[in-house]
């Protein structure tokens, strides 16, 4: 396939023009054969590009809005009623409610995340709710709480938004949860209690 390289401006025109879904590298490549799997195939997605941007910590909320805005998708601000419930379930220093929503010290704490996803959801300036959620920041955040089962049970969570258990969703708007792998030594440790959160998740939404 080396013989197949060029101009880098050609290949995105050419990709474009044939509506080929453009990755920069191999990790956005198998991220997007993952989310093409897991898609009905009957099933046609409507134009999303109004993101709903849920994560603990400015520093990940401000890197993945330059991401996605440089990607042509906007974060519009919520509604001043969302940003008021927002307000009453957050504390009042060190979190953000406008868009996207920075949650702070309180960000591993699942009824915090899992009520932001459900207000978010309401909101009618959003299209899709973005929920940041590292696999091991939740797994220290099992052993930090002395809360076994943690991870599983957010998994578990998760899961009942897009549908529970009598099959109805709780969540009318996509959910994608990003969910990456910061320090690959310290879950060694923790690969059953990993793999049983990657594994408990139905293919109803994304997962990354």
């Amino acid at each position: 396939t080396g013989a197949m390289s060029g101009s880098h401006i050609i290949w995105k025109s050419m990709a474009k023009q044939a509506g080929v879904i453009f990755v920069e590298d191999s990790e956005e490549f198998w991220d997007m054969i993952h989310l093409m799997a897991i898609l009905k195939k009957d099933r046609r997605l409507k134009k999303m590009e109004k993101i709903g941007l849920i994560a603990p910590g400015g520093g990940n909320s401000v890197e993945m809005t330059d991401i996605f805005t440089r990607n042509g998708l906007k974060l519009p601000e919520l509604t001043q009623e969302t940003q008021d419930k927002l307000a009453e379930l957050l504390p009042p220093v060190n979190t953000a409610v406008k868009n996207p929503i920075d949650l702070g010290a309180v960000g591993l704490i699942e009824r915090i995340f899992i009520t932001c996803c459900k207000l978010v959801d309401k909101d009618p300036n959003i299209d899709v709710i973005v929920n940041f959620q590292p696999i091991d920041w939740l797994v220290r955040a099992e052993e930090n709480f002395g809360n076994k089962g943690y991870t599983r049970s957010v998994a578990r969570t998760f899961g009942r938004l897009v549908k529970n258990r009598n099959g109805k969703r709780i969540l009318s708007k996509p959910l994608i949860v990003l969910s990456p792998n910061f320090n690959f030594p310290f879950l060694t440790i923790w690969s059953p209690q990993i793999t049983k959160l990657l594994f408990t998740l139905k293919p109803q939404f994304t997962f990354l």
